[in-house]
């Protein structure tokens, strides 16, 4: 009879465990700074959150959502990161042994109390203060990011997605600190970008670039703007045929010696590209989009 009750446990304990699924599909939407805002599901708590390729943790939480979310285990140290204008950031940090998004199963991932971080261009310009979703997350998972569907999509294996790969540009992916780099050239000189969704603007450093090659009238880029102490440029994915993968960027001037990057690729890179983050095989793939 004892055996019988213990069965019986087994099998009650197991019933209230969620189904893990192996693809999901998140859609977002573009907040008045053209950042990806998505709504997802935390252990059976909803939030909402700016996803973030440029963090390199799984979750920036505010200290309420912390308190509220099941299964999450402090850190007794403080982690330590730095954003664009080189500032640095002692935050609260956490763990997830395990951790479900939107019915999905993620393990052994970390995350951060949530302070506004980011590069501001504009004088009235805000730091994000929405708590975020970062690479972190990612890194056992295939992530694929379609602007023009507004969706992000994640699967456990490339194989489950519906897509043609020969439809697709691939390139090894390049992890550093600072995120996932694309090597971009113009004139023969290449510059080292950062993929970060977390970027309104594509932009290069100025202190990195040599010459004015390829310049371009910044109104391409912000329609309010002239060219008055403003410069902008034109650069393209290395080992692929100008056209199809050109990017405009900001040039921007500032002390951005911190960083070993010489840019980043932001919301308008991503408006013309899908992107497929493919961590189990180490490889990016991009494919250009006919514009909407």
């Amino acid at each position: 009879m004892k055996g019988f009750l213990r069965t019986g446990t087994v099998i009650l304990t197991l019933s209230f465990l969620p189904y893990a699924q192996a693809v999901i599909t998140i859609p977002f939407k573009l907040d008045e700074s053209a950042l990806p805002i998505i709504e997802v599901n935390i252990n059976g708590r909803d939030g909402e959150f700016m996803l973030d390729s440029g963090s390199q943790f799984a979750f920036h939480f505010t200290q309420e959502f912390i308190r509220q979310v099941p299964n999450l285990k402090y850190r007794k140290e403080k982690a330590r990161s730095t954003d664009l204008t080189g500032q640095v950031f002692l935050n609260d940090q956490f763990l997830f042994h395990h951790v479900y998004v939107n019915g999905m199963s993620f393990e052994n991932v970390e995350g951060v109390s949530l302070s506004p971080w980011g590069l501001t261009l504009l004088p009235d310009g805000k730091r994000p203060e929405q708590m975020a979703i970062g690479l972190g997350l990612f890194r056992q998972k295939v992530l694929m990011m379609d602007y023009q569907q507004h969706t992000f999509t994640v699967a456990n294996q490339l194989s489950e997605l519906d897509i043609d790969q020969n439809e697709w540009l691939s390139l090894p992916l390049t992890l550093t600190d600072e995120g996932i780099v694309i090597e971009m050239v113009q004139d023969n000189k290449s510059y080292k970008m950062l993929l970060d969704t977390g970027a309104s603007l594509s932009m290069l450093w100025r202190n990195n670039v040599n010459g004015t090659g390829n310049s371009i009238s910044c109104n391409k880029i912000i329609a309010e703007w002239d060219n008055n102490d403003c410069e902008a440029t034109q650069i393209h994915i290395k080992h692929a045929s100008p056209g199809k993968f050109n990017v405009n960027a900001l040039v921007i001037k500032g002390d951005f010696d911190h960083m070993e990057a010489d840019g980043v690729l932001g919301t308008p890179f991503l408006q013309r590209h899908q992107v497929l983050i493919d961590f189990p095989h180490h490889q990016l793939m991009v494919r250009s989009l006919e514009p909407r």
